[in-house]
């Protein structure tokens, strides 16, 4: 299950400014990882509970807060 955008849209936002600010020293093989698992993050979602390697464990607080770069 997919949780609605509005949870997690600001990681997407983030994730987007620091592509196109150009300043990002990462090589191509990091760049690809990280757009891989961008990729697999906006189908996927945060897991939930109803996820069996989840159970005991839920994320919610981690999809309602934000965090900044230092």
């Amino acid at each position: 299950m997919v949780p609605e955008a509005k949870e997690w849209e600001w990681y997407l936002a983030d994730r987007a400014r620091l592509a196109s600010n150009g300043n990002s020293p990462a090589p191509p093989w990091m760049r690809e990882l990280r757009r891989t698992a961008l990729d697999r993050f906006t189908s996927l979602g945060f897991p939930t509970t109803k996820h069996e390697e989840w159970k005991y464990t839920s994320v919610a607080p981690i999809a309602r807060s934000r965090f900044e770069r230092a």
